[in-house]
């Protein structure tokens, strides 16, 4: 069963998105910083995900977070309920929408 957004109060968790930028400090020492992209409205639902790990298979918990399309990336940080939660998967839904699968990374 596909995912499809119905009607925009679906969309009922702030979401900030966050890229990975460089920029040389003033000994000229790379500086890895996060850059806020943009702040959107999702919905968020906990899943847990299994992958063999070095000890078999092992279970992690991740999110599906559904939004509006936008500039988001794979490998970009996404902020909700305080935390940072990385991008490992982007799936299109319509021509409207998206579903980002993501880890928390904190």
């Amino acid at each position: 069963m596909r995912y499809r957004l119905r009607q925009s109060g679906e969309l009922n968790r702030r979401v900030e998105v966050k890229r990975a930028s460089s920029s040389r400090d003033s000994l000229g020492g790379l500086v890895q910083t996060l850059s806020t992209i943009s702040t959107r409205w999702a919905d968020i639902r906990e899943k847990m995900v299994n992958y063999n790990g070095d000890n078999g298979i092992e279970f992690l918990k991740a999110f599906e977070v559904y939004m509006r399309n936008g500039d988001v990336k794979m490998g970009d940080i996404l902020t909700f309920d305080s935390r940072n939660h990385i991008i490992t998967q982007i799936e299109d839904i319509d021509k409207h929408s998206i579903k980002c699968l993501c880890q928390s990374r904190d």
